[in-house]
């Protein structure tokens, strides 16, 4: 099966392999937010996940109070805005505001510390994004740093794959000497005695974070069969 996702910053992320890919991904990545005048974490969706996160969030947190709501219209799209209150790891509480732009192909979501829905609408208003038919992007110049850009799939029966850019960051975390040959690439150990496994290819770093009933034959075939690529935009990213 062949799978094409676009990444945070309008990289293409293409998957093949022999298993399910057809479920949805993740990507996230930390853009330049005029707003906040630094850089600040990102993730986007697919369409209509704010709903799917508010609803879990209702059904697993019993101390979760959502004090404020506000919606938006914004660059032709829909700004859901809450404030969260939420108990800290000190007994006491804090407040999160969180927010999700929907579009028609996507759902960009971020939070900040405090409850200020002003300067969440604002961060939504001076950062740039685009949808197009692949999916949604940051415009905005996307940083390395602190955390590189990610795209990440649950494949079903085996696990969850994670997929960066193979920039020079990213290599230095890959075990020195050789991994073990694959047919796209290479493939390591995470650390001694785990199961997450590391694939490297040309352009691409891969942790392959296997589910507990995912058995280790499966787990080694699935690496050895699977190709990625990480297309940069501007490289027949649109």
């Amino acid at each position: 099966m062949l799978a094409e996702d676009l990444a945070i910053d309008g990289s293409i992320v293409q998957m093949e392999g022999e298993f399910d890919l057809s479920e949805s991904v993740t990507a996230t990545g930390w853009a330049v937010t005029p707003a906040l005048m630094q850089s600040h974490p990102f993730a986007v969706h697919r369409r209509g996940h704010s709903d799917v996160v508010e609803r879990a969030a209702r059904e697993h947190f019993d101390d979760l109070e959502i004090t404020t709501r506000e919606t938006f219209a914004l660059k032709g799209g829909e700004l859901r805005v809450g404030i969260a209150d939420l108990p800290n790891a000190h007994g006491g509480r804090r407040q999160l505001t969180v927010g999700a732009w929907e579009g028609g192909r996507g759902s960009l979501s971020t939070s900040i510390v405090g409850s200020s829905v002003e300067k969440l609408v604002e961060v939504f208003d001076t950062l740039e994004f685009s949808e197009s038919e692949r999916g949604l992007r940051i415009d905005s110049p996307v940083v390395p740093r602190p955390r590189t850009p990610e795209v990440a799939r649950l494949v079903p029966d085996l696990g969850v794959v994670s997929v960066r850019p193979a920039i020079a960051s990213e290599l230095e975390r890959v075990p020195r000497g050789g991994g073990r040959r694959t047919r796209h690439g290479e493939v390591f150990r995470a650390r001694e005695g785990a199961r997450s496994l590391v694939l490297l290819s040309p352009t691409s770093v891969v942790d392959i974070h296997p589910l507990e009933r995912a058995d280790d034959e499966t787990l080694v075939d699935f690496a050895d069969r699977f190709r990625v690529e990480w297309r940069p935009r501007g490289r027949g990213a649109r």
